[in-house]
C-alpha cells in the first residue's frame, strides 16, 4: 500500500511540475511580476493604517463574491461577508500582521490555484488517452494521436467552451471515428454553436459529428461551407436550435440512403418544421415530398 501511495505522490508532483512548466512557457515573467506587484502595493498600504483595513475589506468582498459565485448561496455568502466584516474591524492592524495577513493570502491563492491547474491536467490527459485509444491499440501510435489531440484542444482561437468539454467533445468525435484532419474544424463549429445555441457541448458534438459522418466531406473547403450552411439553416429555422437538431437526428437516414441531397435536405427540415412538423415525424414529411417531386 505504501508504494501505492509514493506513486500517486510522484503522479501529482509531475502534474504540479507540467502545470508550471506550461505557465511558464505561456508567461514567464508571470509569477515574478505578481509576487513584486502584490510586495509594491503591501509595501505602499502598510503606512497607513485606513489603507490595510480597506485592503483586507476588498479581500473579503472579493472571497465572499466568488463564494457565492460557487454556490449560489446567499445565506452561507452573507456569512462569510459579515465573519470577514468583523474579522478585519476587530483586529489592530499592524504593518507585521498586515504582512503576515497578505503572505498567507497569496499563498492560499496560488496553492488553490495550482491544484485546480493539476485536477483539469489530470482530467485532460485521460480524456484524451481514452480518446486516442479508439483510434490506435498501440501505444506508439495511441501516444502520437493524443499527442494530436491535444494540439487541437489547445488552439487558442477555439473560446466558449474549456479545456475539460473540448476533450470530451474530441472523446466523442474519436468514438464517432471522425478523421482527425477534420477534427480541427468540427470542434471549432462545436464551440460556436454551443455558445450561440446554449445546447449542452457533448449533445453539440454529436449533432456535429453525426453532420460530418453523413455529408462525409474531406475537402476543406466543403468542411467549412457545410457547417456554414448548417448554422444558417438553424439561425433561419422557425423552431429552437434543440428542435432542429432533433428534427435532423430522426432524419438524417434520408442522406444516407442518398434519397435527397444535403442542401435540398437541409431546405426540407427547414420546411418541416416550420409548417409545425414534430421532429419525430420530419422523416416522413420529407420523404413523402421527395417522393412527390420524383412523380
Amino acid at each position: 500500500m505504501a508504494k501505492k501511495t509514493g506513486q500517486t505522490f510522484l503522479q501529482v508532483w509531475k502534474g504540479l511540475i507540467d502545470v508550471l512548466a506550461a505557465s511558464y512557457k505561456l508567461a514567464p515573467c508571470l509569477v515574478i511580476v505578481m509576487a513584486l506587484l502584490i510586495a509594491g502595493v503591501t509595501a505602499i498600504v502598510v503606512l497607513s493604517t485606513k489603507a490595510m483595513v480597506a485592503t483586507v475589506l476588498l479581500l473579503v468582498l472579493g472571497a465572499t463574491i466568488v463564494v457565492y459565485a460557487t454556490t449560489h448561496q446567499f445565506g452561507e455568502a452573507t456569512l462569510a461577508l459579515v465573519a470577514g466584516i468583523l474579522t478585519a474591524y476587530g483586529v489592530q492592524w499592524t504593518p507585521n500582521r498586515f504582512i503576515g495577513f497578505v503572505a498567507v493570502w497569496a499563498t492560499f491563492c496560488f496553492v488553490a490555484l495550482m491544484i485546480a491547474s493539476i485536477k483539469i491536467a489530470s482530467a485532460s490527459e485521460s480524456i484524451y488517452r481514452q480518446a486516442a485509444i479508439a483510434y490506435a491499440p498501440s501505444l506508439e501510435e495511441r501516444q502520437a494521436i493524443e499527442k494530436q489531440l491535444k494540439a487541437i484542444g489547445d488552439d487558442k482561437q477555439i473560446e466558449g467552451i474549456g479545456p475539460i468539454e473540448r476533450a470530451e467533445v474530441l472523446r466523442q468525435f474519436s468514438y464517432r471515428k471522425i478523421p482527425i484532419e477534420v477534427m480541427p474544424v468540427a470542434l471549432k463549429a462545436c464551440a460556436m454553436l454551443t455558445v450561440i445555441t446554449q445546447i449542452d457541448h457533448l449533445e453539440m458534438g454529436k449533432f456535429i459529428a453525426d453532420v460530418f459522418k453523413v455529408f462525409d466531406f474531406v475537402d476543406q473547403e466543403l468542411q467549412s461551407k457545410i457547417i456554414e450552411l448548417v448554422f444558417q439553416a438553424i439561425q433561419t429555422s422557425a423552431v429552437p436550435p434543440a428542435d432542429f437538431i432533433s428534427g435532423f437526428e430522426h432524419s438524417r437516414h434520408l442522406i444516407l440512403s442518398r434519397a435527397i441531397g444535403p442542401v435540398e435536405f437541409l431546405a426540407a427540415l427547414n420546411l418541416a418544421l416550420q409548417a409545425g412538423t414534430p421532429p419525430n415525424d420530419c422523416a416522413q414529411v420529407i420523404s413523402a415530398s421527395v417522393n412527390t417531386q420524383e412523380k
